[in-house]
């Protein structure tokens, strides 16, 4: 008696497994090109507002310095994506706010708000807020010294492959030279 294996099945279930392993893989890693790539608009602030040191460092210590907007650092990506100016601590000085895009070399990037406060001598990062990863900022500005962040975001039960498509805001005031959220409905 001779005995046959038909491994067709398993063979056409190994590919299938293979197929659904490597499509799971290549949309977990998508990034969304519009936002990794999203234009920066020739901002209307003082060039001293995109060449500054913020309080961060790269993976081997070194201190992160705007120039022209952008850092390149070991594991570390920066650019400003948003601009917004105004007296925003009431000194009679032009402040501002910067959005800027964050990528540490993995498959986050991050969008987080900073305040830049002019001293009269110089534009001083003084705080920042974290406003989300992988999210589509959609328009910054500042209102009666209430500043206004919009974007898309996704389900918290959506995976980042999904494009944001939900609409969100958050309101921030400053208060003694740091950011303060605001409750929702407040300005």
């Amino acid at each position: 008696m001779k005995i046959t294996y038909n491994f067709k099945p398993i063979h056409s279930i190994v590919i299938t497994f293979l197929f659904i392993l490597i499509s799971l893989i290549t949309t977990a890693c998508q990034v969304d090109k519009q936002s990794v790539h999203q234009k920066v608009d020739k901002p209307q602030v003082s060039p001293d507002m995109l060449n500054l040191s913020i309080h961060m460092m790269d993976l081997e210590g070194k201190p992160v310095k705007l120039i022209n907007g952008a850092f390149q650092g070991n594991h570390l990506s920066i650019r400003v994506i948003q601009t917004a100016t105004a007296d925003l601590n009431r000194d009679g000085l032009l402040d501002g706010v910067i959005i800027i895009f964050e990528n540490y070399g993995g498959s986050g990037n991050f969008r987080t708000l900073y305040l830049l406060i002019n001293n009269g001598k110089e534009i001083i990062h003084t705080d920042k807020k974290f406003i989300g990863d992988r999210i589509k900022i959609t328009n910054l500005n500042i209102n009666k010294g209430t500043i206004i962040v919009e974007y898309l975001d996704r389900d918290l039960d959506e995976s980042f492959a999904v494009v944001p498509h939900i609409k969100k805001s958050v309101k921030y005031c400053v208060n003694e030279m740091k950011l303060e959220r605001l409750p929702s409905g407040q300005d």
